[in-house]
């Protein structure tokens, strides 16, 4: 990567945990000082680890993922396939709130005359969302995105639609981002390349 040359999107897969690479990518980027993107296209978790980013808070997803982690409170096996589930995001929206909060004012700011989409799909059609943040309710779009059927607790309703995961119905939204008006796009992967969901997998879920 040349950062000589101007780049204007970023684009995140997803990932669960593996998102503390993209998070490790993003920490190098803001100690370089290196943002030229117009656009950002963020999925699942690569939408919480984008989150840190654009608040300015470096190491900030790698210490919330530790404290997810070592606290039991967010994996917990025995709820496994239960109504509990076995993610709670709850937790993970307690923790970004009370234990180690995001500087919303930070990431508002840094989006500001920017477009921001963070993918998630519908519950009825498979299609994908491009959900764009509002005052007081980014959050729960990230938690909209990283929402697993049987993996996670309950359902979010977004603008009147139920949504899940937005890695089912766009993993990576490099074709988004291209539609937008973009050319210049980095992308940053959690999954080796070529990598691909059996469409078998999706219609189970």
């Amino acid at each position: 990567m040349n950062p000589k040359q101007s780049y204007d999107a970023l684009v995140l897969e997803g990932g669960s945990l593996r998102c503390a690479f993209t998070a490790g990518v993003l920490d190098a980027f803001a100690t370089v000082g290196f943002n030229p993107f117009q656009s950002y296209y963020a999925v699942s978790a690569g939408s919480m680890a984008l989150t840190s980013f654009l608040s300015g808070q470096r190491k900030h997803f790698i210490n919330v993922a530790s404290q997810l982690v070592e606290d039991g409170e967010f994996i917990r096996f025995t709820s496994a396939f239960s109504e509990e589930g076995l993610m709670n995001l709850a937790h993970l929206a307690h923790v970004v709130r009370s234990s180690d909060p995001i500087d919303w004012d930070a990431a508002y700011a840094a989006i500001e005359g920017k477009r921001l989409s963070i993918v998630a799909a519908d519950c009825e059609t498979g299609e994908p969302h491009y959900l764009h943040p509002e005052k007081g309710n980014w959050m729960r779009l990230v938690l909209a995105s990283c929402t697993l059927p049987l993996l996670t607790r309950g359902r979010i309703q977004v603008g009147g639609r139920w949504v899940f995961d937005g890695g089912y119905a766009d993993a990576i939204p490099l074709n988004r981002a291209v539609e937008d008006g973009h050319r210049r796009i980095v992308v940053v992967r959690t999954r080796p390349s070529g990598f691909q969901i059996e469409r078998a997998t999706l219609d189970w879920l």
